[in-house]
């Protein structure tokens, strides 16, 4: 799983700023990873950079002067257009700027690695002269 999180985190972050209209900084550190013993994720790490939910998502509203406006009225817009999360199908809504279009462009090739590296482990670990006979 680390090796999948590093990758979809490492394709994300060469991809920061890359879309039309977005003006905000763009540090690689917005985008991180964590891997734990049940699983691996990359996240946005919005706490720290909250400029990072419009710039993965786009902006349709923004507050001007105590109004909310489009986003689309500003003389300079700074976020891309709305693009929502997607859905539990990744598929079927394609949302997102940065780290939803490098799951849906790599996930292949995570799953490949994740299924090698699984084999390699039970091929390891269910040797026939290791594992004893079930009687």
């Amino acid at each position: 799983m680390r090796k999948g999180a590093k990758l979809i985190q490492g394709k994300a972050q060469s991809s920061i700023g890359n879309h039309p209209d977005y003006g905000m900084p763009t540090p690689r550190g917005m985008i991180g990873r964590s891997v734990t013993a049940k699983g691996a994720a990359v996240k946005l790490r919005r706490s720290k950079y909250p400029w990072a939910g419009g710039g993965e998502f786009g902006a349709e509203f923004a507050a001007v002067y105590g109004k909310i406006r489009y986003e689309p009225n500003f003389k300079r817009s700074i976020y891309a257009p709305q693009k929502p999360p997607t859905t539990n199908d990744l598929f079927t809504n394609r949302g997102g700027y940065w780290i939803q279009p490098a799951i849906r462009k790599n996930i292949k090739q995570v799953n490949r690695d994740i299924d090698r590296e699984m084999s390699a482990l039970f091929i390891k670990y269910l040797r026939p002269n290791q594992v004893s006979k079930v009687v």
